[in-house]
């Protein structure tokens, strides 16, 4: 290879480290999330995988969200509740869905103190999954008048914290057709605030 030529490669692998440590940790966390939305998108627009009715599938192009802001990605304190109690949550049909309240987390969104309960189903195909679902003053205009849902995975017990990222909250699936049974967020979910982040109301 030519010096000149080794010159050329060298200047291109120098510049395109500089260009990948330039990239901000926000900047990061966008792409992140709208990876998310394209993959939650392509999920819809996939025939084997969509909750869309039959006849919304044939018109369906993206669902709509709020614009991205990371002020709704926050850090919220764990208090377990290890009564063990199971409670039965209303659903939109007949069916009631059985859970256990498994952990009181309290946040600051928008200035204001917050607090959720995260619960775990019984359901053993699911029983891993931690569920929280959540109501908000933006319901029935902007978002889904039921409430909106966010998955977390695990809770870290040793320093009794986790990130709650509303950017990620999502409809229930009856938002979109109504034979399927979705949990009713508890009275004791509802965040006296809008949160305008996530998914917004289909249609």
């Amino acid at each position: 290879m030519k010096p000149l030529s080794k010159l050329f490669l060298l200047l291109i692998v120098v510049s395109f480290v500089s260009c990948s440590k330039s990239i901000s940790p926000e900047k990061e966390y966008l792409d992140l999330v709208q990876k998310h939305r394209y993959e939650l998108n392509l999920y819809f627009n996939d025939k084997e995988t969509s909750p869309l009715t039959e006849e919304d599938q044939k018109s369906f192009s993206q669902l709509s969200f709020f614009e991205i802001d990371p002020s709704y990605k926050v850090l919220a304190s764990v208090t377990p509740i290890t009564s063990g109690e199971i409670i039965s949550i209303p659903t939109t049909t007949e069916r009631n869905a059985m859970y256990i309240e498994e952990a009181l987390l309290r946040f600051d969104l928008n200035g204001k103190a917050c607090e959720l309960i995260v619960y775990r189903s019984q359901d053993p195909l699911v029983e891993s999954h931690l569920f929280l679902p959540f109501t908000d003053a933006s319901n029935g205009s902007s978002t889904y008048d039921t409430g909106r849902y966010l998955d977390v995975e695990t809770l870290d017990s040793e320093n009794q914290q986790i990130i709650l990222d509303f950017n990620l909250a999502y409809n229930p699936y009856c938002a979109y057709n109504e034979t399927y049974s979705c949990p009713i967020p508890p009275k004791r979910n509802n965040l006296n605030l809008k949160v305008l982040a996530g998914e917004q109301n289909y249609k």
